[in-house]
């Protein structure tokens, strides 16, 4: 049996909110809603909501790294970073665009994304691409070719507990 704990207005938060596309949890454990016009993220232990952005398009995927920082990936603008300096509060974050313009990055159309426990995020392109990205080196590299990728979209990326790169196509 499934019961409804709460609903959530999203337009209470911003006149046009869009349609959830997914949730996530992060290691504080809030929740991050992903939504076809948005990002907003629900505090734990709070019940207010907090509306993030909506200026990223359409989000396709988000993630956290070990630093805490919050990773979001778009159809047509690259991926968004965001941290907080606490974080705790991302209604002040910073927020950084990489993207194909200003970063090299070889594709905006960015399709999964996922962060490691050795501190690089896994970006898969809807070309096919799988790119990753070194936080300590901060340096784009293409595993497309050592990864076997023939350019099908890359819909989903995950790292499993043995330190092993499972990608879907």
């Amino acid at each position: 049996v499934v019961t409804i704990e709460e609903e959530i207005n999203l337009a209470l938060y911003q006149s046009n909110p869009g349609l959830p596309r997914m949730f996530f949890e992060d290691r504080k454990k809030n929740i991050w809603i992903v939504t076809s016009g948005g990002l907003f993220m629900k505090p734990f232990g709070k019940d207010k909501i907090v509306h993030i952005d909506s200026s990223f398009g359409a989000l396709t995927g988000i993630t956290e790294d070990r630093e805490g920082s919050i990773w979001v990936s778009s159809e047509n603008s690259g991926v968004y970073e965001l941290t907080s300096a606490d974080g705790i509060d991302y209604s002040k974050s910073e927020i950084r665009n990489y993207n194909e313009k200003s970063d090299n990055l070889i594709s905006d159309n960015i399709q999964s994304i996922y962060a490691d426990g050795s501190n690089r995020i896994w970006i898969g392109t809807k070309e096919g691409n799988i790119i990753v990205y070194d936080k300590s080196k901060k340096t784009f590299a293409d595993y497309t070719k050592s990864c076997g990728m023939f350019g099908e979209a890359i819909l989903d990326i995950v790292v499993d507990n043995y330190n092993r790169i499972w990608i879907s196509t």
